[in-house]
């Protein structure tokens, strides 16, 4: 629903102290089904001070927008100090020009409740919700009013955030796993689960279904790709990569996920609390998620359909689950970045993001596509992936089935500055149809993204799904559809080049990238659709030994086309 504040002949009221425009942003999960909550940018007219914009009726924008949440970046001055004093501080600063029932600060946090250069605010007051109102006004406030220093102007922040929100729908039923109810003879795909062989009837996969790792090479690489986890941590055996699932939670009691969990570092972002309890997932898609990235195929549990093996099972990998997406699905851009910090200050190696929001380029070109909180954690070594969403929409291209359509397509944080940006594709080697893609427009770098870095399987995927009474009826699996799918994919493959790592074979965000584009199996329909190929771990791992570690090629090996038969 597309909900504006003010019409265009109500703009002529004037100032220069406030000034908004018109804009356009479209949030979506970049995850199983296609779905939009569309919503404007606040049209606000030049008010003459914060006090008459307080007045303005914003009740229509609050219903689509995070509720006054949003995150920062402060200055190494601010930093140090604690959260009651900067919300007392800046609380202080602020009552001297607006009121507090117009515009405060509730509460200031951090990720890991320790001081920090990453704060999180919820606000209060008449502008506390609506859509990114209080967070314009407390940039005005920060910069203009404060004196550009200390802990309340400009140089107290580098980064100010809108909570914006990010909503997904509820998976598609045709791509989950479902009960079936039915008679005998369909025993070619049916196995019945009754003594007289009447009545409920399931479709009974296995581990073969899982047609991604057939066509990525994945049987063909393993066992090296083990070898040289070994080799490269002779000195640290029990070396462990982790991996941050930032979705909705993860079963850490699946009996194909609760080895890999890392339930030391469970953490829920929605509430700010830690522990395995609080990673309940009753959404699903973070879960599947997880048993792609490192499901440990142990076999068939009771009660249970079978087993699944994730692409980084058979390595030394865990899985650390942050809840950023509530039950229905939902959450906002503040929960993702403190799920990011908390996965940041906890040394994890890996960020997945099977999520996003998509915009008008236009509505983010203000603040650029530089996020500081994502950049640190690349700063630090952390690989971050992000899935490219489902809109079937070219990325920095017009997006015409929206309505407007948007000239400038872009998805966050697929778009943030050197996130590793996923695509999706069949098991046929054709483009995924839901899958964002290539504009094929050409601009600098600086700029807005335009493409995918790389393409991986996300069609009808076979993964864990939760045990939960919840989703009794799937029996522990289901196939689910979207980037949402293809990201873990590649995910677990930074996993396992993580644990090969060398000083000739560094694994980092930029040389992940360059070693999945040069070994990825690149089709005209792959080039022309993506500009970037589909992953391919034995063009990979030949590439390591021969270009990296044996320095006997320079030329790069490049896969080949690799179509996989799958009858569901």
């Amino acid at each position: 629903m597309k909900m504006r504040l003010f019409n265009k002949n109500e703009s002529d009221m004037s100032s220069p102290k406030f000034k908004f425009t018109r804009k356009t942003i479209v949030f979506v999960s970049a995850l199983t089904a296609v779905g939009f909550v569309v919503q404007s940018c606040c049209n606000l007219p030049e008010l003459t001070d914060a006090e008459k914009l307080a007045e303005s009726n914003l009740t229509g924008c609050t219903g689509n927008h995070a509720k006054g949440k949003m995150s920062i970046v402060v200055s190494n001055k601010a930093s140090t100090l604690d959260n009651d004093f900067l919300k007392t501080t800046w609380n202080g600063v602020m009552k001297t020009f607006i009121k507090p029932e117009t515009f405060s600060v509730k509460s200031v946090s951090s990720a890991t409740g320790e001081p920090d250069s990453v704060r999180f605010l919820e606000l209060d007051g008449k502008f506390a919700s609506g859509l990114g109102v209080g967070t314009r006004v407390l940039s005005v406030l920060f910069k203009d009013k404060g004196s550009g220093g200390g802990v309340f102007g400009a140089a107290a922040m580098s980064h100010l955030q809108e909570a914006l929100e990010v909503k997904s729908p509820e998976p598609n039923d045709s791509d989950k796993f479902n009960k079936l109810t039915t008679f005998d003879g369909l025993d070619d795909f049916l196995t019945p689960r009754h003594p007289d062989g009447l009545s409920e009837l399931y479709a009974d996969y296995d581990a073969a279904e899982q047609w991604a790792p057939k066509q990525m090479r994945y049987d063909e690489a393993v066992a090296e790709l083990q070898a040289a986890a070994t080799a490269a941590n002779a000195a640290n055996p029990s070396r462990v990569v982790r991996v941050a699932v930032l979705d909705t939670g993860v079963d850490v009691n699946h009996p194909d996920l609760k080895d890999v969990i890392d339930k030391t570092l469970a953490y829920n972002a929605l509430t700010g609390k830690a522990g395995a309890s609080e990673v309940t997932d009753n959404q699903g898609h973070g879960t599947h998620v997880a048993g792609i990235i490192a499901g440990q195929g142990v076999g068939k549990a009771s009660g249970m359909l079978t087993n699944v093996l994730g692409v980084a099972g058979k390595f030394n990998v865990r899985i650390v689950p942050v809840k950023v997406l509530g039950d229905d699905g939902s959450g906002s851009t503040s929960a993702i970045s403190r799920g990011i910090r908390w996965a940041t200050q906890n040394k994890v190696d890996v960020i997945s993001m099977s999520l996003g929001g998509g915009s008008n380029y236009d509505c983010l070109q203000d603040q650029g596509l530089k996020d500081p909180i994502i950049q640190e954690a690349i700063d630090k070594g952390i690989i971050v992936i992000a899935a490219a969403g489902n809109e079937t929409c070219p990325l920095g291209g017009e997006c015409k089935k929206l309505d407007p359509a948007f000239e400038k397509y872009t998805v966050m944080p697929c778009a943030a500055e050197n996130v590793l940006c996923v695509g999706s594709n069949d098991n046929q080697e054709q483009p995924s149809s839901f899958s964002n893609y290539s504009s094929g427009t050409t601009v600098q770098t600086t700029s807005y993204r335009t493409s995918p870095d790389i393409v991986a399987p996300g069609s009808k995927i076979l993964s864990t799904y939760p045990t939960i009474n919840k989703f009794a009826a799937y029996k522990g699996v289901a196939v689910l559809g979207g980037t949402s799918m293809a990201t873990p994919y590649v995910a677990g493959i930074a996993a396992i080049l993580k644990l090969t790592e060398t000083k000739d074979y560094p694994v980092n965000q930029a040389t992940l990238k360059a070693y999945l584009q040069e070994s990825a199996y690149e089709s005209d329909t792959y080039k022309q659709r993506f500009g970037n190929g589909r992953v391919d771990l034995k063009s990979l791992l030949d590439n390591r030994k021969s270009k990296y570690i044996g320095k006997t090629s320079q030329t790069a090996v490049k896969a080949t086309a690799n179509p996989v038969s799958y009858s569901y």
